[in-house]
């Protein structure tokens, strides 16, 4: 058995290499109070003072040790049964998101309270990394995607606080049927959000999750590209407020209609899937040199 090391050494370790941006570029920091109150769920009963003034690092403490570490990419109602089944007493959940998430329903969605009573039974603590790690200039969300896909990045896009999130490389595969089967293979999907604009694919932009801002689509063609692969280039949830809905359908408009005036075809295979090749793949890696052993907590639909 693996032996456990105190908390606050993983924390540290995770401040000092993935550190936290600003709260007003972390969106999580006013999304989350915004949930719970939608939702009326009583998340400052549970979620650290830190984490509610920031949106980011730890967010629930449940004990000072860490025996090893569960990522994910959502807080979704499974991952407790997951750990349950396995045993993972004084686990660390490592999530991108400190929230669940419906891509095609409500959109953002805030745990249960007994789904944060069943974390403080198991002695489970949770730590979100969300723009640190879509910035991160080698384990990055994007780059563990490109990877994963085999895009080799020569090139960087997206600049937002003090880093790139999106990359740019050749496509490994020359057309867009091709392409496209390559990634429903890599990434386990079944469908694609697709808008085709001609058959190559020769120069790729990669931004793994939801790309859906007009500026990040155009400044992709502006270096190139013929073909653009994200989670979403625009947002399919309805949203749980009359604000979340408004901007949803206004994005969804805005984004269809540039996609017209675009030479490039668009392609989005699930915010889920793309954002886990890093929690698959390199964040494994990361934690093996602390001597914590490390799972992934799957979701069965990607398009959930």
């Amino acid at each position: 058995m693996t032996p456990a090391i105190p908390l606050s050494e993983v924390v540290g370790r995770l401040e000092q290499d993935f550190p936290s941006v600003p709260s007003p570029l972390e969106a999580f920091a006013s999304l989350v109070p915004q949930i719970a109150a939608v939702q009326s769920v009583p998340l400052r009963d549970f979620v650290l003072d830190s984490f509610w003034e920031r949106g980011g690092g730890l967010m629930v403490r449940n004990g000072n040790l860490v025996a090893g570490v569960c990522t994910t990419v959502f807080l979704t109602p499974e991952l407790v049964s997951f750990l349950r089944t396995r045993d993972a007493r004084r686990w660390l959940v490592f999530t991108h998101h400190p929230l669940d998430m419906e891509s095609t329903g409500r959109g953002f969605l805030a745990p249960a309270v007994e789904w944060f009573q069943a974390l403080q039974d198991l002695e489970v603590s949770i730590i979100s990394c969300h723009v640190p790690l879509d910035i991160h200039p080698e384990i990055s969300t994007s780059r563990a995607l490109a990877r994963r896909l085999g895009v080799v990045a020569e090139d960087t896009f997206w600049g937002y606080a003090d880093g790139q999130i999106g990359v740019v490389g050749p496509s490994p595969v020359a057309d867009v049927d091709g392409l496209c089967r390559h990634v429903r293979r890599e990434l386990a999907v079944d469908w694609l959000q697709l808008h085709r604009h001609g058959g190559a694919a020769r120069r790729l932009a990669v931004v793994a999750g939801a790309a859906d801002h007009p500026e990040v689509l155009e400044q992709a063609c502006d270096l190139g590209c013929d073909t653009f692969i994200a989670g979403e280039w625009y947002p399919r949830f309805i949203g749980i407020s009359p604000n979340d809905r408004a901007w949803a359908k206004e994005q969804r408009r805005m984004l269809k209609t540039l996609a017209a005036t675009l030479p490039m075809t668009l392609v989005g295979a699930s915010h889920y899937s793309t954002e886990a090749a890093v929690m698959v793949a390199d964040m494994p890696a990361y934690f093996a040199q602390l001597g914590l052993p490390t799972i992934f907590c799957p979701q069965n639909d990607p398009w959930r």
